[in-house]
C-alpha cells in the first residue's frame, strides 16, 4: 500500500517545431505527454501572416508539485511561430514543486513570440523556470514572462514559497 506521504512526480514534455511549407507557417510536429497539453489554433490574425499559433496547457490548468514540464520548439528558417498559454497557469502548493522548461532554436528570418498568460502561484507553492532561446544571426524573438501576486481575492498575495525564472540568450 502507498504511503500518503509519497510524493508524486508527473515529468511530461511537449515538442513543436514549425517550418515553412508552400509559404505559410506550419507545424511539422507536436507532441505532448501529460501533465503537459498542445492545442494548435488557426486564427484569423495568424493565418493573415502566415503564421502558426500553439496554446500550451496542462490538464486542470495548472501544475501540481512534482509537475515537470520541458518544451523543445523549433522554428525553421522564414516561419513564424506564436506560443500562449489559456489562460493563467496556476501552480499548487506541495513540496517539491512544480517546473517549467523552455529550450527554443530560431533560425534566420524566422520569428518567435512567447506571450503565455501569467503564472500564478497559489499559498505555500514552489515554481522554478528555466528558458533557454537560441538565436540564429537574422533570428527574432518576443518573450513576454510575468508573475501574478496569487489569489488576492483570497487572501494570498504574494503567499507562495518561490518563484524562480530565469530566461538565457545565446546568438549565433
Amino acid at each position: 500500500m502507498a504511503s500518503s506521504k509519497m510524493r508524486l512526480v508527473r515529468e511530461g514534455f511537449a515538442k513543436v517545431h514549425a517550418s515553412v511549407v508552400q509559404g505559410t507557417t506550419a507545424l511539422t510536429c507536436v507532441s505532448h505527454k501529460a501533465p503537459a497539453r498542445l492545442m494548435p489554433l488557426r486564427t484569423p490574425g495568424a493565418n493573415t501572416a502566415g503564421a502558426a499559433r500553439v496554446v500550451v496547457s496542462s490538464l486542470g490548468g495548472g501544475l501540481l508539485a512534482g509537475d515537470v514540464i520541458d518544451l523543445d520548439v523549433a522554428v525553421d528558417r522564414g516561419a513564424t511561430l506564436h506560443l500562449g498559454t489559456q489562460a493563467s497557469t496556476k501552480i499548487y502548493k506541495g513540496a517539491p514543486g512544480a517546473k517549467q522548461t523552455l529550450d527554443a532554436s530560431v533560425e534566420a528570418d524566422a520569428l518567435l513570440v512567447v506571450a503565455p498568460d501569467p503564472v500564478t502561484p497559489f499559498r505555500a507553492a514552489t515554481y522554478v523556470q528555466e528558458q533557454a532561446l537560441r538565436l540564429a544571426p537574422g533570428a527574432s524573438a518576443v518573450v513576454v514572462d510575468w508573475l501574478a501576486a496569487g489569489r488576492a481575492a483570497n487572501g494570498e498575495r504574494w503567499a507562495f514559497d518561490a518563484a524562480t525564472s530565469r530566461t538565457r540568450y545565446f546568438f549565433g
